[in-house]
């Protein structure tokens, strides 16, 4: 059955009154009454919570037939129940997380088709209520659940005007409520999107404009939310990523900044917290890149250094994980360091962390993750003037990791070219 197939015999069904139970009708027998408006409450709580369940335990298929009984259901109470706010908005609810489930199975034309029918619902409740902030804000999710699906199907075009108008009513939404925590994060999150839509079209110079918008969102969602939290900084660390990959380096600098900042307050409040301070660790890193690429050259060193400081005080828990993410933050030093012309010093991040790189893959021999990592690293020295592994190394390195069955598909792509830099002549050490 569709999203509207189904009658009042399935509420009653949900309920739990099959037709085998009632008895035959007969001339004389008492016409059985329509379901009460609380019995079908109780047939889509008991689909929803059924439909919940089924989610939890990963079995889509079943739950989607759940979950559009309570669409339906929904829409039965919407029409007959006099508080029809509250009715209106459950519907609301329900399209969404069928949406969502369709998006889920990869069903995207169910899922537009759901996200169309809720973003109608949503538009009407706004219309009626003008002055809620929580009505512009469903109506904003709801646009933005359909721009995701959107891109799931390539329409970025559609995609980009549906994250355009998330953003119109989550600005309503703050007009509405100054106050509203929800509606200032979901401004430059929304902003976040069109950049991202914008990026993926080409647009860059639109992108940028936009990632920027963001990045003063955050630092206005800061201060309304009184004290910006892990969330925040990540999401600032976020925006200055794509500000990194779209060209503006100083912007990025910018979001780097004040992501650390808050991480460091956060990694000083409670030090005993490794996640704490490995968040710090990540957002140092990128810093320091931010700082080389703006101009920085000079400075850029201290945060890297710092990153650094922290993923060896990690490490020293000897866990596989603080070791992997240890050889992680050497080899992102050693780019810093090349980055500054100082090869000596790169070729010393490097060695140190294909050094460990290599204990980790000996410890899991029979797992791709770590072998390929050694193979990564080599080819990183390879590719280093006087990192002293040749690209001959790198070759007969993955052709043994080939001969053990440690091959994917693009590794083979790889190889490839490993084996035609391996026919150059090597270049000479600067």
């Amino acid at each position: 059955m569709g999203l509207a197939g189904r009658t009042l015999a399935a509420a009653l069904l949900i309920c739990g009154v099959a037709a085998d139970l009632v008895p035959a009708a007969s001339a004389s027998a008492p016409v059985a009454a329509a379901p009460t408006l609380d019995d079908l409450r109780a047939a889509r709580d008991a689909a929803r919570h059924r439909a919940d369940a089924q989610i939890s335990e990963g079995y889509l298929e079943a739950a989607r037939d759940g979950l559009e009984q309570v669409v339906d259901l929904s829409r039965q109470i919407a029409a007959v129940d006099p508080d029809a706010g509250p009715a209106q908005r459950d519907l609301l609810i329900s399209l969404n997380r069928l949406a969502w489930l369709f998006t889920a199975e990869s069903d995207l034309a169910g899922a537009r088709q759901a996200y169309d029918q809720a973003i109608e619902v949503a538009e009407r409740l706004a219309a009626a209520n003008p002055g809620s902030a929580r009505a512009a804000l469903d109506v904003a999710s709801t646009f933005q659940g359909r721009g995701d699906a959107l891109v799931s199907q390539g329409d970025l075009a559609a995609a980009t005007k549906d994250y355009q108008a998330a953003l119109a009513f989550d600005r309503k939404a703050l007009a509405a409520d100054p106050t509203s925590t929800e509606a200032a994060e979901d401004i430059p999150l929304a902003l976040q999107q069109v950049g991202d839509a914008l990026a993926a079209q080409g647009d860059l110079v639109g992108a940028r404009a936009d990632y920027r918008a963001a990045l003063d969102g955050y630092g206005h969602a800061a201060s309304v939310s009184a004290g910006q939290g892990r969330d925040l900084a990540l999401a600032q660390g976020r925006i200055g990523d794509r500000l990194l990959a779209s060209g503006d380096p100083a912007a990025a600098r910018q979001a780097f900044e004040a992501s650390v900042s808050t991480l460091r307050r956060l990694a000083g409040a409670d030090p005993a917290s490794a996640a704490a301070a490995h968040d710090l660790e990540l957002a140092l890193g990128k810093l320091s890149f931010a700082m080389l690429g703006s101009g920085g050259m000079t400075s850029a060193d201290a945060p890297a250094q710092e990153a650094l400081a922290i993923a060896r005080r990690l490490a020293a828990s000897g866990s596989p994980s603080s070791q992997a993410d240890l050889a992680f933050a050497l080899g992102r030093y050693g780019d810093l360091r090349r980055g500054l012309g100082d090869d000596a010093g790169a070729r010393a991040a490097y060695l140190e962390a294909l050094g460990i790189d290599r204990a980790l893959a000996r410890a899991r021999p029979d797992a791709i993750l770590p072998a390929r990592t050694v193979g990564e690293m080599m080819a990183t020295l390879a590719a280093l003037p006087g990192g002293g592994v040749s690209w001959a190394q790198v070759v007969a390195y993955d052709e043994g990791l080939q001969a053990r069955g440690l091959f994917e598909a693009a590794d083979v792509q790889q190889l490839l070219v490993y084996q035609q830099r391996a026919a150059r002549p090597p270049p000479a050490p600067r």
